[in-house]
């Protein structure tokens, strides 16, 4: 005759330690993901300041282009105009001494958000064809 007893095997669901460490390892795992979320938008958001900026020099560039007998007549306008489009922005254009008609235009801002509290600053040279005039 069979014996109807039934032998006691090792229980084969998760116990309640196993349960709290995967739950500890997956928030680890979320909160690495959301420090990679928020570096990704600030990186983003630096881009789009660096994006800006080359926006504006472009801007001043055929500005400069349109008006090659005085090609800085336009200047207080694309400052006014740009002043408040980053943070601490400032543009300037200086007239190189050993190069006639060339230029170095220069935009400058602060980057706030990189954790840093630095000037950012891109310049760029042009030169322009002369006229006689």
């Amino acid at each position: 005759m069979p014996s109807l007893i039934r032998r006691k095997t090792a229980s084969t669901g998760f116990s309640l330690i196993e349960t709290l460490i995967s739950l500890l390892i997956s928030s680890v795992g979320f909160l690495g993901l959301a420090g990679l979320q928020v570096q990704a938008l600030q990186y983003a958001y630096a881009s789009h300041q660096r994006t800006l900026a080359n926006i504006q020099v472009v801007d001043m560039t055929e500005r400069m282009w349109s008006h090659l007998i005085n090609p800085l007549s336009e200047l207080k306008e694309w400052q006014d105009i740009n002043q408040g489009s980053l943070p601490g922005w400032k543009g300037t254009v200086i007239p190189m001494m050993d190069q006639p008609d060339s230029y170095i235009i220069t935009v400058s801002w602060t980057e706030k958000r990189l954790g840093n509290i630095k000037p950012v600053s891109f310049s760029y040279q042009l030169t322009l064809p002369k006229v006689d005039g």
